[in-house]
């Protein structure tokens, strides 16, 4: 399915919203950088990029987002840094090349009650009813393909693009795609070795060299390999429900907070009735609505989010119950990150925060090639990370409590597990986990002299992109050595 965007009919839905949503200095386009000599289908060559900050910066931070995620995960911080780097900086968020496959038109829509018809009813909208990706679809059968060689040549026609005019890069990603930039460093790209594109790296959260547990298996690579010729070749999060929803769902939520911030929570009642209620809270007797705010931040906070969905987690606060019998509970920021920041990461468009169709190949090859060498693994695929003795840009890694794996996980209702959790935290700072264990090993391997080594382990995994400038690390570390790479005074 082709994906198109009217920008003008975005800019009408939005007008909606509250005022602070489009107050921004820093100017943002979403558009497109054409790989030439990629694959079919055609306009999945069209690859999208969000830009923020002026045209003529000398300098451009390209961003690539981690598992599931897409350009917007960008957004809020992009904002912050185009004026922190006195706008000699712009900063840009990376789609894949899957979200040709997305149909993002129902986001258009001015009221909240089309678009959830559209979505999860098969209701009519503009004349057209939403048809998802589907096996025998051209981009479907293609993305069996896409792996870490498509998407590194795809982020490759990126940096070259915002090369153009002599401009300084700096690569970086979230998460799967700090594993990415790592890759594409060390990636040999005919002869041309990826790094020498390159002014620096930053590893936010993510990164290569056994980061993320595993060393690769031959034999499960090739089962899992074999698996993508028949079959859904995208990943799947909800449990029985069909990918695109991985990307609908929080997108809606936040627009709902968004537009409709006091009323109940529409999604509270469809969510529990469909299957998905430990995102919510079950309403007994009248007791236990959320309002969309309130749904909103219960369905993310790391206090009462599900355990298992904690790529999603941030350190936000807490639901503000209603003084009303039976009323609808709000919320209170109180953690790092604030329900504004997040409805601006999950709410807008152009430019998504979710990616709905992630090629399962991109996460089997991108494990194959995190030793970044040459190997029997990756000769048996074709991936080429062979340069990692000659990587001499400088580095920025920063991590979360996502790999800490002795840090203590919180369960819902259980104030206990906050408390051991604040507990390990604070005995712990100068503790490095999997993040940052993998990015020292990148650093021992190579020709990096200038790194930097940051940790916050009271961030969750999204918390970086979003939380509050005064109390994100990673936002003032990141800042100091961006200014220092560009040479920016």
């Amino acid at each position: 399915m082709k994906h198109k965007i009217a920008l003008a009919a975005f800019a009408a839905a939005l007008a909606a919203a509250p005022a602070a949503q489009a107050a921004t200095k820093v100017a943002e386009t979403y558009t497109t950088v054409t790989r030439a000599n990629g694959t079919d289908p055609s306009d999945c060559n069209n690859l999208r990029v969000l830009k923020m900050g002026p045209s003529s910066a000398k300098n451009v931070v390209v961003l690539i987002p981690g598992f599931l995620g897409g350009s917007g995960d960008f957004r809020v911080i992009g904002r912050r840094l185009v004026p922190a780097l006195k706008n000699k900086a712009q900063v840009w968020g990376i789609d894949r090349r899957s979200q040709c496959l997305e149909d993002v038109s129902g986001f258009s829509a001015t009221k909240m009650k089309d678009i959830l018809g559209y979505y999860y009813f098969n209701q009519t909208l503009n004349g057209k009813k939403f048809t998802p990706a589907a096996i025998g679809d051209p981009g479907v059968e293609a993305a069996r393909n896409w792996g870490l060689k498509t998407t590194l040549e795809d982020i490759r026609a990126v940096v070259l693009a915002a090369k153009t005019g002599g401009r300084k890069v700096v690569l970086g990603g979230h998460s799967l795609g700090g594993s990415l930039t790592s890759e594409y460093a060390t990636w040999d790209f005919n002869g041309s070795a990826g790094y020498k594109d390159l002014a620096g790296m930053v590893l936010v959260d993510g990164a290569a060299r056994g980061t993320f547990g595993a060393q690769p298996d031959q034999a499960a690579i090739n089962a899992s390999i074999s698996a993508l010729s028949t079959g859904n070749p995208f990943s799947q999060i909800l449990p029985g429900a069909p990918s695109y929803l991985t990307g609908v769902l929080p997108e809606m939520s936040a627009m709902y907070a968004i537009r409709e911030p006091k009323n109940n929570g529409a999604l509270q009642g469809l969510l529990n009735a469909v299957g998905f209620g430990d995102f919510t809270r079950p309403v007994v007797n009248g007791q236990g609505k959320l309002t969309n705010e309130g749904g909103l931040g219960y369905a993310f906070d790391r206090d009462t989010s599900p355990e298992s969905f904690q790529l999603f987690h941030m350190n936000m606060g807490s639901v503000k119950e209603s003084t009303v019998p039976g009323g609808a509970g709000g919320w209170t920021d109180g953690g790092l990150t604030d329900l504004a920041d997040l409805k601006q990461l999950f709410g807008v468009e152009p430019g998504n925060f979710v990616e709905w169709y992630f090629p399962k190949r991109l996460s089997i090859e991108v494990g194959a090639a995190t030793n970044l060498s040459q190997n029997s693994v990756t000769d048996s695929l074709g991936l080429r990370p062979w340069h990692l003795a000659d990587v001499n840009v400088p580095l920025y890694a920063f991590e979360t409590g996502l790999t800490c794996s002795a840090r203590p996980t919180i369960k819902r209702g259980d104030a206990s597990t906050v408390a051991a959790m604040m507990t390990w935290i604070n005995a712990n700072k100068s503790t490095e986990c999997g993040v940052l264990t993998g990015a020292r090993s990148l650093k021992n391997g190579s020709k990096i002299t200038n790194a930097t080594f940051v940790a916050d382990h009271n961030q969750e995994h999204l918390d970086p992109l979003v939380a509050r400038a005064k109390d994100n690390k990673f936002q003032s570390t990141l800042t100091t050595f961006l200014k220092s790479t560009f040479s920016i005074k």
